[in-house]
């Protein structure tokens, strides 16, 4: 538009000359009508104008001028049918902002019809053979022949405990995204290169804790040892490994917060020179951790689960499945008939989706799943990104409860209370609107995120720098 404009006032200049002060007139009326954009002014200046053209004495100026004129008016006539179509859309981009505060407004409704797009449909998880679920909705072991071992991994574990070996001192600590791996990697360094006998799993309670009493009973469960704690770590034999999965679980933001952290790390330092401590942590918890009192220098070495490239994903997905008698349909196509090239193009999908998370992946697998057949088949659709919109417009006070369960993974409603420092009351009744929208779920008296939503949550949470 500028452009042309700038085009035209050269044309007039080229006759000012000719016409003197009354093309300078002109000049100012047609600046004004630039300026203004205002259809009505336009017309008013068109016609008078072209009165001025017939009231001319000097024919040689009003033939020049006359072509000029014409330029002009057919720029007008054009500027102006831009100007009545500029303005339908921008009746329609007015109506569109309207429909997206009133969805925006509908908060609820959004939110479900998230919740729905990303997790499994009800008839399917009830028409699934149990097993089948259990392949891609459960962990399994080291030892099962459905897990990926890559030579990545295999490096770490030799790295890492050849380390340990020559140090003896400091724990293990390993890092990562819920769903990531983290428990399969440690379990993995531990029974790759520990005697079985010595190898031993500390897990926490269900909704965690923070009571030293709570602690050292896991501890003792874990080690199979039921005496004072300090004789437990005295009589364990050398070279034996102790694995303490879903650390997140045993700390929180309050007076008394830390003091089972402290206590770990303080075994760590006293009994590191003849038992390995591998620690497993949640990626944001461990951030938020260490910035309010320093872990990370108990570790001798810091392991961070790498994400699976979409061939490897492939290869944890397809050995799961083909483990069961059922086959899958893609795009019409059965599985035996899909070239290399449509499998690489489908599970790149799966890629995008999970970020080379494999638990999301895994998970995703079912979801994706639209149908079972009688004759022992099931149809896949095509992987696609869910619109996680609404959770950037989040209540401030369900963001932020939804922040806790991503750094504490499960909480009762007494604790999440006393974390949020307020009283159960008004904590439930955040928890009924995020349970009436499945956002979070309930399992004998312990609160989650809903794990099908938690990747898209914690996603969210990232891009707005919550976490």
């Amino acid at each position: 538009m500028e452009g042309e404009i700038n085009r035209l006032k050269d044309s007039i200049q080229q006759v000012e000359d000719l016409i003197g002060h009354q093309t300078g007139k002109f000049s100012e009326n047609y600046a004004s009508l630039s300026q203004t954009l205002n259809a009505h002014a336009v017309i008013k200046a068109a016609l008078d104008f072209d009165y001025y053209l017939m009231t001319q004495k000097q024919t040689q100026v009003i033939n020049k001028f006359t072509l000029i004129s014409q330029n002009l008016k057919n720029y007008i006539n054009t500027g102006l049918t831009k100007l009545y179509y500029r303005r339908t859309e921008g009746l329609i981009a007015a109506r569109k902002f309207k429909h997206k505060k009133d969805e925006i407004g509908s908060w609820a409704t959004r939110t479900s019809k998230m919740v729905s797009s990303v997790s499994p449909q009800n008839r399917i998880i009830e028409g699934l053979p149990f097993y089948y679920k259990q392949l891609f909705l459960r962990p399994h072991s080291v030892t099962s022949d459905l897990l990926l071992v890559r030579d990545s991994d295999t490096r770490e574990a030799e790295e890492s405990v050849a380390f340990y070996l020559r140090v003896r001192s400091g724990g293990l600590l390993i890092l990562g995204a819920p769903l990531s791996g983290k428990s399969y990697l440690s379990e993995f360094i531990a029974k790759i290169h520990f005697e079985s006998n010595r190898c031993f799993y500390i897990n926490p309670p269900d909704e965690g804790s923070i009571e030293l009493k709570e602690f050292h009973r896991s501890v003792k469960k874990g080690l199979k040892y039921y005496g004072e704690i300090r004789s437990a770590f005295d009589q364990l034999a050398k070279d034996s490994v102790l694995v303490f999965n879903d650390a997140e679980k045993w700390w929180e933001r309050s007076e008394q917060g830390f003091q089972v952290l402290d206590n770990l790390m303080s075994l760590i330092e006293n009994y590191s020179h003849k038992t390995l401590f591998m620690v497993n942590l949640n990626w944001h918890s461990f951030q938020l951790i260490n910035a309010m009192g320093s872990i990370e220098e108990s570790f001798f070495k810091i392991i961070r689960t790498q994400p699976f490239n979409a061939e490897e994903l492939k290869q944890v997905i397809l050995s799961r499945h083909r483990t069961s008698r059922l086959k899958f349909l893609w795009q019409g196509k059965h599985e035996d008939s899909l070239s290399e090239w449509k499998l690489a193009k489908l599970f790149t999908k799966y890629f995008d989706l999970s970020e080379g998370n494999v638990g999301v992946a895994l998970q995703q697998w079912i979801c994706c799943i639209e149908n079972i057949a009688e004759k022992g088949e099931i149809e896949i659709r095509q992987p696609k990104l869910a619109d996680r919109e609404v959770l950037n417009i989040l209540d401030r006070d369900r963001a932020i409860v939804l922040i806790q369960f991503v750094l504490h993974k499960r909480l009762s409603l007494e604790r999440l209370a006393r974390i949020m420092q307020t009283d159960t009351g008004e904590i439930l009744k955040q928890i009924e609107v995020l349970h009436r929208l499945d956002v979070v779920r309930e399992k004998n008296g312990v609160w989650e995120i809903n794990r099908y939503l938690q990747p898209l949550v914690i996603e969210a949470f990232e891009e707005d720098l919550l976490l």
